[in-house]
């Protein structure tokens, strides 16, 4: 029988009783402990199950966990070695959170699948990781690896600023929601507080790019959306009243596959877009270097970091690479001063530029001709002080575009002396320039060989010419002459090239002469004195002089002549040469027009992979008064390309047509070359009115039905005298056919095969075929067989065809390409006869019921290949 409370003893307990309830208070204490510690479990678990759900990176933090890190920041240069990362990130490319566990499959906040690592696991940081010095960080940096090429991802950039004006919005993100600047969580735009963190939309200073800043200046003129155009290359809002997206550089314009709606662009002054340029750059650039400062560390660029991918691409590095041991910084550098202090540039001359282990010597002989003006070079290096952080701003037209950042470490050889090239006097405006070109195209290797015009175009951005001199009659040396006296009263930078690639002459006369062959001489002057012409020449490495009539020791200077031109200069390369040995030991004169307060447009477009007219893009130009325009189309990718719609070069062709107010056209006015090369350009003077025009290339058509985001991008500079206007336009059907025939028709070989027959055939870069049948009321029966060219590609997918031409028609039989550039041959055979019209379709000449062979009645082709009639 138990007691309760009341009938225990009030007092005196005996041992038993105060033994029994301690052992009862112990109990009770236990089993409460339990308790809590099982509540206190489940509280655990709750919280790491919410946090699991929506996990906070706190991205204030003073030191924040970076993408990447580095280790050569201020190492001893005798230890340089090619640095490694030991981190893995691997970011969500939808939420771009980039705090997942390692091994993870899925975004720990979205669930979204994460990309695949490159490694099995995360790499454990080096043993001795934290003996070594403080690491050089960006926050921009995504995971690469030493032997693969690099990915990056933009979204990853974090970017320290004040939130205000209107979000840009990634490419991925529903504009009907936030991304949370704390936790990166997104929320819907009706909610005013983040529902993971409860922070603000407002809140915080550190964001990602998917949310990207602009400018302060351009951010202060909008007020809200409808005063913004979305660029479409990266959807960020920018200004109306600029053409240039402030985020990725890249046109208002962007890549159009054609469409309905119609872009205007109007001609702005050369050095007012320049200066505008420059301006928004550098504000990008001093956010950089202002992250720099505060995170007490140097700016690396991950789209070219410093890896073996940057120097070439593949797994056996071609012999001049093997030379390279490590990339360092200038305080690390031997320069070839060691008591000059390293500067950008002091004063830029032709003879600082001297050629490392790299083969760009084309690049630099253009650069020397660019030097002989110090103000373009100052054009070209925005950063012009050395600074710790080691970002650096450089200003290169690459594919018809502007403004390379980089920073500033150099591949090294053994000596820890620059590997490439370098300047005199330890400036370094040369490897920066370099770095940039090789940056622009994916490697260093990647800029080896080329062409000095190629090389003025990077330089200046101005349209590039070539006068060729292989002058063998009167006539074509009075033109080159007069062609050479044009350019230089108009102030053009001009390079001449020794030597004769594609003739057997003797190289060791060159070097008897004093002249250098495969070198690029600048011509500084060109002469008629009494009808002696004489073109005054500089070699830009300065070593050595030309020998023959007219150098400084020739006896043909009478004292007229030498007091008037004051010879006296082969100590610096400077020299004289008349135009009949210039034309004997020189192969061409590659020219840069470059001329201060044109009026410029820069408009990126594609090239469709077929003729189907709704993926096509002309431009209508609108000239109010007479003016020169040059017309310069640059293919993106040239060099480089790991892109597979870039993977060979494209043939370029820009048509220049006359059209009246109805846009229906009457004549052509113009055409380009037609080349592989990475651009081509054509030169017209124009009278007021209307002009439709073309860019074209052929050689990368298929069969496949592919979206226009997969076209080869291009983008097309026009630069005139007076202002212009250029209108983007979507052609209509047969537009095509249309503008090819009057391109073969006014620049190609005519040829009357029979009455009523004509053909007029187009031969220089490929093969065009155009047949006419004037005939009122019988038909062509035609065969077409290129099946003996080599390396060539034709529109109709065959070397072989067979069409019928109806009466009072005239049809574009095929279009042959090459299909890289160089080597290929082109030959064709017709055979024809006239027929009924619509009598057996091609008869015994092609499969019954047909009336082409291939068939072009098709949507890829049919707006290209068929008949048009001759009224």
């Amino acid at each position: 029988m138990s007691s309760g409370p009341a009938d225990r003893p009030a007092a005196n307990p005996t041992s038993s009783n105060t033994s029994s309830s301690l052992d009862v208070i112990k109990n009770f204490a236990t089993e409460v402990g339990n308790k809590i510690s099982q509540a206190a479990s489940a509280v655990e678990r709750g919280v790491h199950d919410v946090m699991a759900m929506f996990p906070v990176v706190d991205l204030t933090a003073d030191h924040p966990v970076p993408p990447l890190v580095y280790h050569y920041g201020d190492v001893d240069p005798g230890a340089a070695a090619m640095p490694s990362s030991f981190l893995q990130v691997r970011p969500c490319p939808t939420c771009t959170y980039a705090g997942s566990p390692a091994k993870a499959s899925n975004c720990a906040v979205c669930q979204s699948p994460l990309p695949l690592s490159t490694q099995n696991g995360a790499r454990k940081p080096p043993a001795d990781a934290a003996k070594q010095p403080k690491s050089s960080l960006y926050p921009s940096l995504s995971i690469c690896d030493n032997d693969t090429s690099m990915k990056t991802n933009d979204k990853d950039c974090i970017i320290v600023s004040e939130r205000s004006g209107p979000r840009g919005l990634p490419q991925n993100q529903d504009p009907s929601t936030w991304t949370c600047p704390k936790c990166t969580l997104r929320n819907a735009n009706t909610e005013a507080r983040c529902s993971a963190c409860g922070s603000g939309a407002g809140d915080g200073s550190v964001r990602r790019v998917s949310e990207p800043v602009a400018p302060k200046r351009s951010l202060a003129r909008l007020t809200s959306v409808e005063q913004c155009w979305a660029c479409p290359s990266c959807t960020f809002l920018n200004p109306q009243s600029g053409n240039v997206c402030l985020m990725c550089s890249k046109p208002k314009g962007g890549v159009s596959g054609g469409g309905n709606s119609a872009d205007k662009f109007e001609a702005e002054d050369v050095e007012e877009l320049r200066k505008f340029h420059e301006e928004e750059a550098t504000q990008q650039w001093e956010g950089i270097m202002a992250f720099c400062r505060n995170d007490r560390s140097q700016f690396v660029d991950d789209r070219f970091p410093p890896l073996q991918s940057s120097l070439f691409v593949g797994r056996r590095a071609p012999p001049e690479f093997g030379k390279v041991t490590g990339w360092l910084r200038p305080p690390q550098l031997r320069g070839l001063d060691p008591r000059t202090p390293w500067s950008v540039c002091r004063t830029p001359m032709a003879s600082d530029i001297q050629q490392g282990f790299l083969g760009d010597c084309w690049f630099l002989c253009a650069m020397s001709v660019v030097a002989e003006r110090p103000s373009l070079i100052n054009n070209i290096i925005i950063t012009r002080d050395v600074n710790r952080e080691g970002a650096y701003l450089i200003r290169l037209c690459v594919g018809g575009l502007w403004m390379i950042l980089l920073d500033d470490l150099f591949p090294v050889e053994g000596r820890n002396c620059l590997a490439f090239s370098k300047a005199g006097r330890n400036q370094l405006w040369v490897p920066l320039i370099e770095k940039a070109l090789a940056k622009a195209h994916g490697s260093y290797f990647s800029i080896e060989g080329g062409f000095v015009n190629e090389g003025l175009m990077f330089l200046t951005g101005a349209p590039c010419d070539k006068i060729a001199l292989d002058a063998d009659t009167t006539d074509t040396v009075d033109s080159v002459w007069a062609k050479l006296l044009s350019c230089h009263s108009a102030k053009f930078l001009m390079g001449a090239s020794c030597g004769k690639p594609n003739e057997s002459y003797n190289e060791q006369e060159c070097l008897n002469m004093g002249l250098r062959p495969r070198h690029s001489y600048s011509v500084l002057d060109v002469q008629d004195i009494e009808g002696t012409r004489l073109i005054r020449l500089r070699d830009p490495w300065g070593r050595q002089a030309w020998k023959g009539d007219w150098s400084d020791n020739s006896k043909t200077w009478n004292p007229a002549l030498r007091q008037a031109l004051m010879p006296q200069g082969g100590s610096e390369g400077l020299f004289w040469i008349s135009l009949p040995d210039f034309l004997k030991f020189f192969d061409c004169v590659d020219i840069s027009k470059y001329r201060e307060h044109w009026k410029e447009i820069r408009v990126q477009g594609a090239f469709p992979n077929n003729a189907l007219h709704k993926n096509w893009s002309v431009w209508n130009m609108t000239v109010t008064e007479t003016t020169e325009v040059d017309f310069t189309l640059y293919q993106q990718g040239y060099r480089g390309s790991s892109n597979e719609s870039n993977a060979h070069h494209l043939d370029l062709l820009i048509l220049v047509l006359a059209c009246g107010a109805d846009r229906r056209i009457t004549k052509l006015v113009d055409a380009s070359k037609r080349t592989t090369f990475s651009f081509v350009g054509t030169s017209c003077l124009l009278d007021p009115g209307h002009y439709i025009i073309w860019t074209l290339a052929f050689n990368h058509w298929n069969d496949m039905l592919l979206p226009a985001e997969t076209f080869p991008k291009n983008v097309i500079a026009f630069h005139s005298g007076k202002a212009v206007a250029v209108e983007r336009l979507s052609p209509p059907a047969y537009a095509l056919a249309d503008a090819i025939i009057f391109w073969a028709m006014r620049r190609g070989t005519r040829k009357n095969d029979q009455d009523g027959v004509t053909t007029y055939c187009h031969m220089h870069g490929g093969l065009v075929l155009v047949y006419e049948n004037r005939h009122p009321n019988r038909g062509i029966l035609l065969v077409c067989d290129c099946t003996k060219s080599r390396d060539t590609i034709s529109t109709r997918g065959s070397l072989y065809s067979c069409d019928f031409i109806p009466p009072l028609t005239r049809m574009v039989v095929c279009i042959l390409s090459p299909t890289h550039g160089s080597g290929f041959y082109v030959s064709f055979a017709t055979k024809s006869r006239l027929c009924q019209p619509y009598e057996n379709g091609l008869a015994d000449w092609g499969p019954p019921g047909t009336q082409h062979f291939p068939e072009t009645a098709t949507e890829l082709l049919s707006d290209l290949h068929s008949p048009r009639p001759l009224y």
